[in-house]
């Protein structure tokens, strides 16, 4: 398998002083990838530009460039990596040497860290293909930050968040969940929590535990043989007689109707 990206070297939180500044000014032959977890000055190709923590750029081969932070220490996770497809960037529509705000900095630290531990770690004959897919990954997932966040108008440090508290209500729908302490928890009111759930995932935060819920219930009908309280209490329901008219309101059907269906209505949202 020929492998689309290759590693050059890299480094995971790397703390430079105040005096540190990288100054490259005809440019390196490779791509590098900065992940920024402090403040930064740039100026790529004679455009400044500040960066902040949580925010990224993959800078092209041959451009002038230069960052420092001349605030304190400089700190980022950073590679330089090669592309054995010329196009690649283009085809994509990538915006290389412009910063791009990550949307979840924690998972993409996560990626760049496999990234690392694969290049120093993983066996010669899986080396360069686990590489080249991870960095396929961190590239994919800026890119869909940039397509999602676009400019800093449109930013929110809580996205990050409101995408964990989700992941951790599909995986746990037992647990009651209330926006108003929800919001308590972010630092922000119920209402401004409630607009910013349903702006970033197109469904009210109530809507989307119920969607959660029934699908769950609903798997659970059709592949085991726990009785219906059990599975409604399972689903987070303090009633069995809430979770019927809850699930048939959203499916059409009673759960012991669905139970008695001869194949299994993969009807879930997702």
């Amino acid at each position: 398998m020929n492998e689309l990206f290759s590693i050059i070297n890299g480094g995971i939180n790397m703390r430079h002083p105040l005096t540190y500044r990288m100054s490259n000014p005809h440019g390196i032959s490779c791509y590098v990838l900065l992940s920024l977890k402090s403040n930064a000055l740039f100026n790529i190709n004679g455009v400044s530009m500040k960066g902040r923590p949580n925010t990224a750029i993959i800078i092209s081969p041959n451009t002038p460039y230069y960052y420092e932070n001349p605030d304190g220490v400089y700190i980022d996770d950073w590679i330089r990596f090669e592309i054995h497809d010329p196009t690649f960037f283009g085809n994509m529509g990538f915006p290389l040497n412009k910063l791009i705000n990550l949307a979840d900095s924690k998972h993409f630290s996560i990626i760049f860290q496999e990234i690392i531990w694969e290049f120093n770690y993983s066996r010669e004959e899986f080396k360069k293909q686990n590489v080249s897919i991870l960095i396929q990954v961190l590239i994919n997932k800026l890119m869909s930050y940039y397509l999602e966040i676009g400019g800093e108008d449109s930013y929110s440090p809580f996205h990050s968040k409101l995408k964990e508290l989700r992941l951790r209500i599909q995986s746990d729908v037992m647990l009651s969940y209330k926006a108003d302490k929800v919001a308590a928890m972010l630092g922000i009111s119920t209402s401004y929590f409630q607009h910013l759930y349903k702006e970033l995932f197109g469904i009210s935060f109530q809507k989307d535990i119920i969607g959660f819920r029934i699908d769950q219930a609903k798997y659970l009908i059709a592949h085991t043989k726990l009785t219906l309280n059990d599975i409604s209490e399972m689903c987070g329901y303090a009633s069995e007689v809430h979770f019927y008219r809850q699930f048939k309101k959203e499916t059409g059907r009673n759960p012991s109707d669905y139970r008695e269906m001869p194949f299994y209505d993969s009807t879930s949202r997702y």
